[in-house]
């Protein structure tokens, strides 16, 4: 019979940059963690790297916890904390990428658990093939005529959008056009006045969220936005931000996948900018041109905006499709308590055996180093 939602525990391994600041797989896992909570799981985010400030931490509702002393010196330690959070899943915030979260993926496959890996979509070739019970790539179904959900134990999901605060109930007047930055990495917020700097003919709403709107509005002054159309705000809750996003012809973002995708999803194109980590140019798939901007130079960026601003690139029927894009979270769980629901896999305790089976080899090779090493020293030390 299957476990009640109620008993079940998830255990979620993401990571995060501090300079400049990389963000995007921790926070959907905070998103996917409150919707799963509103399910009855309890959730422990295990983070490696520093926990950012965000009003989305400061009421995290009991039964989520969220710890940075991930151990990540060995598998075997790692291993340890995991096992004590005794989990009934496991969950990947993104495919490994170095020696740390390598140790960590191994960690999770020793564990014996259902496992699931969140990636991107970015193009027909993204999938890969990755060891988990089921990879939930994040992005937009309707950009892609054919996504084969399923194949390979993958799935598309939707953007984590959840509620959107209507117009009338955001901290700005309504106004059109408006433009939002997401500036918080202070080059975003830089490069994005310094193209709305160049639209010497049009002069937009400009919305700016920063961890410093005090200095952002100084910047925005600077940068010759009028007072009465300039903004300067603090982090928002989700729901504020996606209204704000989804009330803005355009909107200045990190080059970040994810805000990439929020942004496509509530109809407001984004222009993107390059902060020298996260995506690179190539990794835009061309379906999305038209639809946003991603690294040109400021003389295109400023045309492309001054198109944005005077005629939206989605029309009627996308953003139909569209406006059914923003239940990830939901859609995440659902395929998560589906595998759940189901009986244990042979599958599962294969892959368990497989990566004991490396481990043992790892360390059985590290031993004999290691006694070789000690017989080296001692026969250097009689030779002295």
């Amino acid at each position: 019979m299957a476990a009640d939602p109620l008993d079940r525990k998830a255990l979620i391994v993401t990571y995060t940059f501090g300079a400049p600041a990389v963000v995007g797989v921790f926070f959907r896992a905070v998103r996917l963690a409150l919707h799963l909570r509103t399910r009855g799981w309890r959730i422990l985010i295990f983070n490696f790297g520093p926990i950012m400030d965000d009003p989305k931490l400061s009421a995290l509702p009991p039964g989520i916890e969220i710890r940075n002393d991930i151990e990540t010196e060995s598998v075997a330690k790692a291993l340890r904390q995991f096992r004590a959070a005794r989990p009934d899943a496991v969950i990947f915030g993104e495919a490994p990428f170095d020696g740390s979260m390598q140790r960590l993926w191994r960690a999770s496959a020793l564990l014996g658990k259902p496992f699931f890996l969140l990636e991107q979509y970015y193009d027909t070739g993204t999938p890969g093939n990755f060891d988990v019970d089921l990879m939930l790539l994040y992005g937009l179904k309707c950009f892609w005529s054919r996504h084969e959900n399923g194949k390979r134990r993958w799935v598309m999901v939707s953007p984590f959008i959840g509620s959107i605060t209507p117009p009338e109930r955001l901290p700005v007047p309504p106004a059109a056009p408006s433009v939002v930055i997401l500036g918080f990495e202070p080059v975003v917020l830089e490069k994005g006045l310094a193209v709305l700097a160049a639209l010497d003919d049009l002069c937009p709403q400009v919305v700016a969220l920063s961890h410093d709107p005090a200095a952002a509005a100084c910047k925005m002054a600077a940068a010759g936005i009028p007072e009465s159309r300039a903004f300067a705000l603090p982090l928002q809750d989700d729901a504020t931000l996606y209204g704000l996003i989804h009330s803005s012809a355009a909107s200045i973002v990190a080059n970040g996948f994810m805000q990439i995708m929020e942004s496509v999803a509530l109809c407001c194109p984004p222009m993107c900018m390059d902060r020298g980590i996260g995506m690179w140019n190539g990794q835009l798939n061309s379906v999305f041109h038209g639809h946003a901007s991603f690294s040109e130079d400021l003389n295109t960026q400023r045309e492309t905006l001054r198109s944005w601003l005077t005629e939206s690139p989605f029309d009627a029927d996308l953003r139909a499709r569209l406006s059914a894009e923003r239940n990830g979270a939901a859609e995440c769980a659902d395929h998560i308590e589906r595998v759940l629901d189901q009986p244990p896999t042979l599958g599962i305790r294969l892959r368990q055996a497989r990566y004991a089976a490396r481990q043992a080899r790892e360390w059985t090779v590290h031993m004999f180093q290691s006694a070789a090493e000690r017989s080296a020293a001692a026969k250097r030390r009689e030779a002295a």
